[in-house]
């Protein structure tokens, strides 16, 4: 990982408590030679993690649009991790131009979103290439393991624009932070609800003091689109799968 001490998700990732849970459940789920796809990339804290998971036989696709990001996301693939492939779009619902806002926080880029939400400057944005995963992803024959979604309550524009791609089975596993904070969860209820393909939901938490371990809860989705406080959530599609990893 390239440390930027400037940028709070890398001082994070240095202290050890960035995205603990969701690294946790990543270590248990992803395999040796598996495709995994990175939305909102960041500075690369998951997708350096990723890397190594994967393997030389895998493959790490990252989208990230913001420019400081991408510039410390070429950094490690210079460093050697060669299985990762950045691609410079923010992923919508649809292939264009969007407006990426930035964060009121100094020195914390991982606020930017498509969604201008409390922490956003709504003055500033700038236009930025977008791609929807359907459209990149639609000729790919092999499936992805894992399909990460942090893009900071944009995650409906992103699912949106992946729903080929979930309805005919090329995701496995989808993990991503949802939020009350940033809108209504209903949107959750509303996109599951009408996928034409069996899913089941589980919440990730970190159980113990001194030795802390990943916790994976099922839930149902009334339930979740209720909830109060933010989570990660993983959403597994049925059929081909039993259990979730834990």
């Amino acid at each position: 990982m390239v440390l930027n001490s400037a940028d709070l998700v890398s001082r994070l990732a240095y202290c050890g408590q960035y995205e603990r849970e969701v690294k946790g459940w990543l270590r248990t789920t992803v395999r040796q030679g598996d495709i995994t796809v990175d939305v909102g990339a960041n500075t690369g804290v998951i997708a350096s993690m990723l890397s190594q998971l994967v393997g030389t036989c895998g493959e790490v696709v990252c989208f990230e649009p913001n420019p400081s990001c991408l510039e410390t996301l070429s950094q490690l693939q210079a460093s050697g991790l060669n299985n990762l492939v950045i691609l410079p779009f923010a992923v919508a619902d649809s292939s264009g131009s969007v407006a990426l806002y930035e964060s009121r926080v100094k020195g914390n880029s991982g606020l930017n979103s498509l969604y201008p939400h409390q922490d956003i400057d709504s003055t500033r944005s700038s236009p930025v290439p977008s791609l929807s995963l359907d459209d990149y992803f639609g000729l790919w024959s092999r499936r992805a393991r894992v399909l990460k979604i942090d893009v900071e309550g944009a995650e409906d524009r992103v699912l949106a624009g992946a729903r080929h791609l979930l309805e005919t089975g090329f995701v496995e596993y989808v993990v991503l932070e949802v939020s009350p904070n940033f809108r209504s969860l209903g949107w959750l209820g509303e996109f599951f609800s009408s996928l034409e393909s069996p899913v089941r939901f589980f919440l990730l938490s970190e159980t113990g003091r001194l030795r802390r371990k990943v916790k994976v809860s099922g839930i149902d989705l009334e339930s979740l689109v209720k909830l109060k406080h933010q989570c990660n959530v993983v959403v597994q599609f049925m059929p081909n799968q039993s259990g979730c990893p834990a």
